[in-house]
C-alpha cells in the first residue's frame, strides 16, 4: 500500500524524465494524506494513486499502464502471491519487469 506516500515520494524523485509511478492504497484516508504529501513534494504529476482493494484496482492500473518496468509490493503479505498472479494475468508484469516485495 501507499500508506502516507513516503516510498512513493522517494521513488518518484528518482524516476527518469517522463516516468510515472502508480500506487494502490486500500485505505481512502491514507490515500488522502499521501496525495497531500506528494503534492507538497511537488510530485503530483508523477504519482497517481488508485484507491481500493488490490483485486479491484489492479485491472484499472493495467488498463492505464500496460506493462510496468518495476513493481514494489508492500501491503498485506497474504495477498502478494495472488496479486502477483493478477499482475501477470493483466500484463502489468512479465518479461523485463522487476518485482520487489517488502518483508
Amino acid at each position: 500500500g501507499t500508506f502516507w506516500g513516503y516510498s512513493a515520494i522517494r521513488t518518484a524523485r528518482s524516476l527518469a524524465e517522463g516516468g510515472k509511478l502508480y500506487c494502490i492504497e486500500y485505505n481512502p484516508n491514507n490515500a488522502a494524506v499521501a496525495k497531500k504529501l506528494i503534492a507538497y513534494a511537488g510530485l503530483e504529476n508523477k504519482v497517481k494513486i488508485f484507491v481500493g482493494k488490490s483485486t479491484w484496482t489492479i485491472p484499472k492500473v493495467a488498463a492505464e499502464v500496460g506493462h510496468a518496468d518495476f513493481v514494489f509490493l508492500d501491503h498485506n503479505k497474504k495477498l502478494y502471491y495472488p496479486d502477483l498472479l493478477l499482475l501477470e494475468k493483466e500484463g502489468v508484469v512479465g518479461k523485463g519487469s522487476l518485482v520487489a516485495a517488502d518483508n
